[in-house]
């Protein structure tokens, strides 16, 4: 969640997620987008990068509040490299969990072909005890999977229908305005059959909602033109630091809607509209940077999960309106040593519902929404010889009480979610070869409420994981294959961003 965009049971997508610079998820809210997630390894990670503020018109659809870019890690073409990571915990009141993972990546054509493949096997250790069938650690779960890429150079044209222009007024202040063209269409078709629409057509005669839909509702179709808009300011002040201004809008596609009756057949995208003022800077010489952001989000015909006669379905339900201030500031007093530290306010209103929709009333504050939450982190590296660094790492992590309904919904009931702080601390020792790592997650047990689901009248919540101690080592290999080097010398290793 970005900015407080969501509504606490959101099928449809309100962040959008690329993956190399591909969209991933469906883009329909029919599809259920927004109710999962993509679960990469972090071996085959290069970095990810997050954008706050809709991207409509660079990313298109799905991307109301913000963007989430994953890039993976190209296999070599020059060279074989190899990473091995295993990683072993345990977990106070629960199990012990084990990790491993690989990675490799051989050039087949030097500078023109290479494969990459890599793998993981997680066995994560339970921590939750059913009293009722007397079953200790029953949450454990054991994940594993198989990833291979291949990378050759080429040469890509793409057409899109959406512009970016920057005008420059002088060295100091530019001006980019962004337009974005574009039409969705959607087509569902819901067939029923069996004894389970006999029991479907059953509930609609005994509530009085009339005889069901068909056995083929034939094709519902749902279109439509959507434009979307970026323009940004910009002031330099100095070589290192600048004032923007920027205004933004993202969408969602609307579409055909479940056969529920008393729900409209086919419900519209739902839009944000984005206003921002902001600074960026560094200070004392390069070894301080500073980023404070307020922002003003309008959401307009907010797409929701709502119920008709007992049955649920989509609808438009509403407007919010969303404001805040977000800021980072990083000090490197020394060069071994760093705090960054993250501060963020947010408050949330609806202001405008669908009596039909019946979800929320005017005034409710938007789901998982803190007022205020931050963060703090401090790193220090210290050279122990030639070979070896040590490094040291600690974070803590605030995060203020959270609804988790409007307040007025029936259909999910709200529950708050209390305030929490979490600390974690890594210490290890790392070289071109090999990195060690010993970690404690949690380090104050805290049972974190970090969700809730009440939807049939008994509150499930999801607690954070308790204090889990553990180590992990990872080991790296990476050989300088150039013409003759094999003849000449040793191989060269060379550590792996990581």
């Amino acid at each position: 969640m970005i900015r407080g965009i969501n509504t606490g049971a959101d099928f449809g997508q309100a962040v959008g997620i690329t993956v190399d610079g591909a969209p991933i998820g469906p883009s329909s809210s029919f599809q259920s987008g927004g109710a999962s997630s993509l679960d990469l390894d972090p071996i085959d990670l290069e970095r990810v990068e997050v954008l706050k503020g809709p991207q409509g018109t660079v990313y298109g659809a799905n991307s109301l509040a913000g963007l989430v870019s994953y890039t993976l890690r190209e296999p070599d073409l020059q060279a074989p490299t190899a990473i091995l990571r295993a990683a072993l915990s345990g977990t106070q009141h629960g199990g012990t969990s084990h990790s491993q993972r690989a990675a490799v990546s051989v050039p087949i054509v030097t500078d023109r072909l290479a494969v990459r493949v890599s793998g993981f096997h997680d066995r994560r250790a339970g921590f939750i005890d059913n009293r009722v069938t007397n079953t200790t650690d029953q949450d454990d779960w054991r994940s594993y999977g198989v990833q291979g890429s291949v990378l050759f150079p080429t040469t890509l044209t793409e057409y899109s229908a959406f512009g970016n222009l920057t005008y420059e007024f002088s060295p100091t202040f530019d001006v980019t305005g962004g337009v974005r063209v574009g039409r969705i269409e959607q087509v569902n078709r819901t067939l029923l059959g069996g004894s389970n629409a006999d029991a479907y057509r059953l509930f609609f005669v005994v509530n009085g909602l009339g005889d069901g839909p068909p056995a083929d509702t034939g094709a519902q179709k749902g279109s439509k033109t959507i434009a979307t808009y970026l323009a940004t300011a910009r002031y330099h002040f100095s070589r290192d630091g600048m004032v923007f201004a920027r205004f933004a809008t993202g969408f969602r596609p609307g579409g055909p809607n479940f056969p529920v009756p008393g729900l409209a057949p086919v419900y519209d995208p739902d839009q944000t509209y984005n206003y921002e003022l902001g600074i960026k800077t560094k200070f004392w010489d390069g070894r301080g940077s500073l980023d404070v952001t307020g922002y003003y989000l309008k959401w307009k015909d907010f797409l929701a999960f709502a119920s008709a006669g007992g049955l649920n379905g989509l609808a438009n339900a509403g407007d919010a309106c969303v404001y805040g201030a977000e800021g980072s500031m990083t000090l490197r007093p020394v060069d071994d040593f760093s705090l960054t530290g993250t501060l963020a306010f947010s408050d949330s209103k609806i202001t405008r519902v669908d009596p039909a929709a019946g979800i929320a009333a005017v005034g409710d504050t938007l789901p998982y929404n803190p007022l205020w939450s931050g963060s703090l982190s401090a790193e220090y590296r210290a050279p122990v010889d030639g070979r070896w660094q040590a490094a040291v790492r600690g974070t803590a992590r605030f995060t203020g009480a959270r609804n988790s309904s409007p307040q007025s919904s029936l259909g999910f009931p709200n529950y708050v979610l209390p305030a929490y702080s979490l600390f974690d601390l890594h210490a290890g020792l790392e070289s071109d070869r090999i990195d060690i790592d010993l970690f404690v997650k949690n380090i104050t047990d805290k049972r974190a409420q970090l969700a809730a689901f009440t939807q049939l009248g008994i509150n499930q919540i999801t607690v954070q994981q308790p204090r889990t101690i553990g180590a992990a080592v990872t080991f790296k290999y990476s050989v300088d294959c150039r013409a003759g080097a094999e003849n000449d010398r040793e191989p060269d290793i060379r550590p792996s961003r990581h």
